[in-house]
C-alpha cells in the first residue's frame, strides 16, 4: 500500500478543495455570535456557537455592506455561505455571503432575565449603594493572579499612592466553577473585615469570557458584601451583572484603580496648603492679641490721667477757700487738713497706680491665656477636620474619618478608630 508524501501547502490545498465540494460549497448556518470584530479594512470577523461547538467566521467587506442591522454578541443568526480553509495558516472558517437576525441568543436571554429578576428585588437600587472610603487603607482585589488585570491595578495604584496595601485573593474568572470562586473571595474578604474597598473583575473577551460575572451567586455575594465594592469588568463597552449589583462600575480594571486611590503628590500639597492657613491664622491671632494689649494700656493710662487731675483740681479748691485767706489761726489748722489731706492724697494716688498696675497684669495674664502658640506649649493640641476647621465635640468625628492633629512643632493625619463617651 502506497503512502502519499505531501507538503504543508499540498496539504491545504487538497483540504480547501475537498470543502469546497457540495454540501459545504453553499449551506446555511445557524448559531449564536459570542464574539465579533469589525476590522478597519471593514471585513467583519466573528465566532458562530451553539450548545456543542463554535466555528471561526468572516463576512468581506461588500457582502457585510448589505447588512441592514449590524449584529452584536448574543444574536441568533442565520448565515448563507461556505465552508472553506485559509490555506496560509490551515485555519478552518466559514465564509459568510449573506447575514440574517434570528432572535436573540440564549446567552443574552439569560442576561435580561437575571438582570430583570434583580432589578426588580432593590440589588440595582441608588439607596442600597455604599460610599466609598477616601483613602482606603487597605485594597482586596478578586481576579486571576495570571491575567492583564491584576498587573494594571498594581501598577496603576502604587503610581497614584506609593505604599498602598494590596490584598489579593486569586480566583478563575471563566469556566466551570468560577462565579462560585468568585463569590466565595468576595464573602471571605468580608469574614477577614481588613480591607476597606474591594475591586472585583477582570481584562475583556467575549460574552462566554465574562460570564461568571453575569451570574447569580457574584450578584448575591457582591450585594450582601459590607465593603463597598468597584466591578471592573472587561472593557468599556461590556457591561456585566456586577456593574449594576456594584457600588461603582470602572470601564476598565486600570480606571478601578485610579477610582480607588488619590493622589499622594496632591494630598500632600493640599496638606500643606492647609498647614500654611493654619499658620497664618495663628501669627494673625497673636498679632491681634498684642493689639488689644496696646489698647488697653493706652485706656489704663488715660483713666490714671484723669484721676490724677481731678484730684488738682479738688485739691486746688480746697487751698482757694476764703476761709483759708484771712486768720492766721485758721491758715494753720487749714494748713495741717492739707498736710492730711495731700498725704490722703498721696496715698490714694499710690493705691490706685497699684489698682491698675494688678488691673494690667490680670488683663495681660488673659491676653496671655488666648494665645493659640501658648496653649499649644502646654502639652495641648488642636484637633481639625479635613477643611481645617476646630473640632471639639465628638459629635463632630465618626468612626473611620481622618483628622489633623496641630501640635506645637508640627501636625498630624490621624485616623478615629474608636469613640469613648467621657465616663
Amino acid at each position: 500500500m502506497s503512502v502519499y508524501r505531501l507538503t504543508v501547502s499540498q496539504l491545504n490545498a487538497l483540504a480547501s478543495e475537498i470543502l469546497s465540494q457540495a454540501p459545504l460549497a453553499d449551506c446555511e448556518l445557524l448559531g449564536e455570535i459570542s464574539a465579533a470584530t469589525l476590522a478597519a479594512s471593514g471585513h467583519f470577523y466573528f465566532t458562530l456557537k451553539d450548545a456543542m461547538a463554535s466555528v471561526s467566521c468572516v463576512m468581506f467587506r461588500q457582502d457585510f455592506s448589505r447588512v441592514a442591522q449590524r449584529p452584536q454578541v448574543g444574536d441568533q443568526v442565520i448565515l448563507r455561505g461556505r465552508a472553506g480553509l485559509y490555506q496560509r495558516d490551515g485555519r478552518f472558517q466559514f465564509y459568510a455571503q449573506d447575514l440574517q437576525l434570528s432572535g436573540q441568543g440564549s446567552l443574552w436571554q439569560q442576561f435580561a432575565a437575571l438582570k430583570a429578576e434583580l432589578e426588580a428585588k432593590g440589588y440595582f437600587a441608588p439607596e442600597h449603594k455604599q460610599q466609598l472610603p477616601f483613602l482606603p487603607r487597605i485594597i482586596g482585589i478578586v481576579t486571576s493572579s495570571k491575567g492583564a488585570a491584576v498587573h494594571d491595578i498594581i501598577t496603576v495604584s502604587q503610581r497614584r499612592f506609593p505604599g498602598i496595601k494590596l490584598q489579593l485573593i486569586p480566583v478563575a474568572v471563566q469556566g466551570p466553577g468560577s462565579a462560585q470562586d468568585i463569590a466565595r473571595a468576595i464573602k471571605i474578604f468580608n469574614h477577614l473585615n481588613q480591607a476597606d474597598l474591594l475591586i472585583v473583575g477582570r481584562g475583556g473577551g467575549s460574552q462566554e469570557d465574562l460570564w461568571s460575572f453575569n451570574e447569580r451567586p457574584v450578584a448575591d455575594a457582591i450585594y450582601q458584601s459590607k465593603i463597598p465594592i468597584i466591578s471592573a469588568v472587561g472593557h468599556e463597552t461590556d457591561f456585566s451583572i456586577a456593574d449594576f449589583v456594584a457600588d461603582l462600575r470602572a470601564p476598565t480594571p486600570s480606571a478601578a484603580a485610579e477610582l480607588a486611590v488619590p493622589v499622594k503628590a496632591e494630598l500632600i500639597a493640599h496638606i500643606q496648603a492647609l498647614k500654611q492657613a493654619l499658620d497664618r491664622g495663628l501669627i494673625q491671632e497673636v498679632a491681634n492679641s498684642r493689639l488689644r494689649d496696646q489698647a488697653a494700656n493706652r485706656r489704663l493710662y488715660r483713666a490714671w490721667n484723669q484721676r490724677l487731675a481731678e484730684e488738682n483740681q479738688a485739691l486746688d479748691a480746697l487751698v482757694n477757700r476764703p476761709v483759708l485767706q484771712s486768720p492766721l489761726q485758721s491758715i494753720k489748722l487749714r494748713r495741717q487738713e492739707l498736710l492730711s489731706l495731700t498725704r490722703d492724697l498721696w496715698r490714694a494716688e499710690e493705691n490706685a497706680r497699684e489698682d491698675c498696675k494688678r488691673q494690667i497684669q490680670d488683663l495681660s495674664g488673659k491676653l496671655e491665656l488666648l494665645n493659640p502658640y501658648h496653649i499649644l506649649q502646654r502639652g495641648y493640641t488642636a484637633v481639625l477636620d479635613q477643611e481645617g476647621k476646630i473640632l471639639s465635640r465628638l459629635s463632630q468625628v465618626q468612626k473611620g474619618s481622618m483628622v489633623h492633629i496641630r501640635f506645637i512643632d508640627g501636625e498630624a493625619l490621624a485616623e478615629i478608630t474608636d469613640l469613648a463617651e467621657p465616663s
